[in-house]
């Protein structure tokens, strides 16, 4: 793990162009310090008995099963008007210079 003293809150700053006062740097530097120490603290705890897993909480897919089923035909949808807007929609994207 990363010592305090080796990630520079004023440097990081500068490098994502972020404009911080002197006093919002010390602020941030200390509570990263505090983030670091408590990291650091739980990686003190045995956990050689407990099981590894992906989460927390069991996970249940919770979509439905796709299952094919008739939507319109192109005739129906040419009659309601679906594809003369797609088709309009595209026209105009592509005449203001997005493909």
């Amino acid at each position: 793990m990363a010592r305090t003293t080796d990630l520079d809150v004023g440097y990081i700053s500068k490098l994502a162009r972020l404009n911080l006062k002197d006093e919002e740097t010390r602020l941030f530097q200390k509570q990263l310090a505090d983030v670091l120490k408590y990291a650091e603290k739980l990686s003190e705890v045995d956990v050689s008995h407990v099981e590894a897993s992906a989460h927390a909480v069991p996970m249940f897919n919770v979509f439905r099963e796709d299952k094919p089923c008739d939507w319109f035909t192109a005739e129906e949808a040419r009659e309601y008007g679906f594809i003369d807007r797609v088709i309009d929609r595209s026209a105009a994207t592509t005449a203001a210079g997005n493909p």
